[in-house]
């Protein structure tokens, strides 16, 4: 009787990452729900609900522009006014921040649906992501107000401001695959990541500029890699007026953005084979 042979079919990291890109894609109303889900469970029975998006950076505005723009005397050559660039800053930092809390917690979060059923883990991080889009999207209606009432115009390079948004999502795309997946391992990580954030906020061109930065130490200070993502986004909007293309920066955070997506991706990928194991 002939024996049987066992045949290993062995699947390449390539293929298996397509094979996961494929899968995230094809479930993408389930990233809608789960952002929704997300939204609705962050302003659920709190007493000023939605208003908390806009109350939220007014607070950080006004608290930076008296700590920068006048106690610490963060001053700059622009004729913007420094509540319009602080809000610049603010706004879309509060996105990419709340990302990445969201998304290092995405997996976490939701245990019953890693463990109970197989559903591609990758869509959690992104839900995470598109749940900070509704945010960002009622904040940057009250950033335009701003920009209006403060009479700070507009030039033609502020129609590359969506393009800036999703340059920063790659840059922040590595650290968020990272940090979920190495929080499944190491729990104690959740306490260290709102440090993380806090510190970043001080460490980020939020409520000053790269403008405030004595010159000598600016390309030392752009090894940050959110200062790229944040100046596109001021120069974005306010042209040549504020300041030149930073292409420094931006060239400094694409490569930022570049390796730690390789990282967070390769960690990501082989954890996500043997989460629900792990968990």
């Amino acid at each position: 009787m002939p024996q049987s042979k066992n045949r290993i079919i062995r699947v390449s990291a390539d293929d298996a990452s397509i094979a996961l890109i494929g899968e995230t894609w094809r479930m993408r109303n389930l990233i809608y729900l789960l952002a929704m889900r997300d939204v609705f469970v962050h302003y659920k029975q709190t007493f000023l609900g939605i208003i908390w998006v806009l109350l939220r950076p007014a607070i950080v505005i006004t608290i930076f522009v008296g700590l920068f723009g006048y106690v610490a005397n963060f001053s700059e050559d622009s004729t913007i006014p420094m509540v319009a660039l602080v809000a610049v800053g603010v706004m879309p930092w509060q996105f990419y921040s709340g990302a990445l809390t969201l998304g290092s917690n995405s997996l976490v979060a939701n245990l019953p649906l890693v463990t109970k059923a197989y559903i591609p883990r990758l869509i959690f991080p992104v839900a995470a992501i598109v749940a900070g889009l509704v945010d960002l999207a009622i904040t940057l209606v009250i950033l335009m107000v701003i920009l209006l009432v403060l009479g700070t115009p507009l030039t033609w390079t502020a129609l590359y401001f969506p393009l800036v948004i999703l340059f920063g999502i790659f840059v922040m795309l590595g650290p968020i695959l990272l940090s979920s997946a190495m929080i499944v391992i190491y729990r104690d990580l959740r306490v260290v990541m709102p440090f993380l954030v806090q510190a970043g906020t001080l460490m980020s061109p939020v409520g000053y500029t790269l403008l405030s930065i004595p010159e000598d130490y600016r390309m030392l200070y752009a090894i940050n890699p959110m200062v790229g993502v944040l100046e596109l986004g001021r120069w974005s909007l306010f042209g040549v007026e504020y300041s030149a293309f930073p292409m420094e920066a931006a060239a400094i955070s694409a490569a930022w953005g570049l390796g730690l997506l390789i990282i967070g991706w390769t960690v990501f990928s082989r954890i996500e084979r043997d989460m629900a194991d792990i968990i």
